[in-house]
């Protein structure tokens, strides 16, 4: 499994800050992060590693968020990086459908209020 892997990076990435969260408990540790990460693709894993960029080691459910996309910002809320977010056309500001959108309520308001520019 990728949990001996992601010890070794964490324990060079945090030093003491992560030997001492699990010192004594190692076996539990393997065992809790196991469980946690079941599932996870190495893809996953490998975004994980590369979105925590926190001073502190995470805890197994969050390194589990960081593995699907899902981290937590300074303000400590919960939000999906752009990278991960699913791709919707009709949401960018250049699209035919926001522009057909737009000159419908452009064509309403005028011949609502009969003004023109």
């Amino acid at each position: 499994m990728w949990v001996a892997a992601i010890f070794e990076k964490f324990q060079a990435r945090y030093s003491h800050k992560w030997t001492s969260g699990i010192e004594g408990i190692e076996d539990t540790a393997i065992t809790e992060w196991s469980n946690e990460l079941n599932g996870l693709t190495g893809e996953q894993v490998k975004t994980g590693l590369e979105a925590w960029k926190g001073d502190w080691p995470p805890s197994a459910p969050e390194f589990r968020k960081a593995c699907l996309g899902t981290v937590t910002n300074d303000l400590g809320l919960d939000y999906t990086p752009p990278y991960h977010r699913e791709f919707a056309p009709d949401r960018l500001l250049e699209s035919d459908d926001v522009k057909d959108r737009r000159k419908k309520l452009a064509n309403e308001f005028f011949n609502k209020f009969g003004a023109r520019g």
